[in-house]
């Protein structure tokens, strides 16, 4: 299963996570956004509970989401 992190939870993220909603490959795992309480909003709309939130992009990375 590949876990995909989000970076930018902009209007085009919805796109992105739309792509990966319901696929059996990939699930989204993480949520980066300068914001980090529009973040936490993002992954409450789409029922990513248990998606780990950040609001500086290298510390996702450099945690190996």
């Amino acid at each position: 299963m590949t876990r995909v992190g989000i970076i930018g939870c902009g209007r085009i993220s919805d796109l992105h996570i739309l792509g990966y909603r319901g696929r059996d490959d990939a699930t989204v795992v993480a949520l980066c956004d300068v914001d980090r309480d529009h973040a936490q909003a993002i992954a409450r709309k789409w029922g990513f509970d248990e998606a780990a939130i950040f609001d500086d992009y290298r510390t996702l990375c450099d945690q190996g989401w």
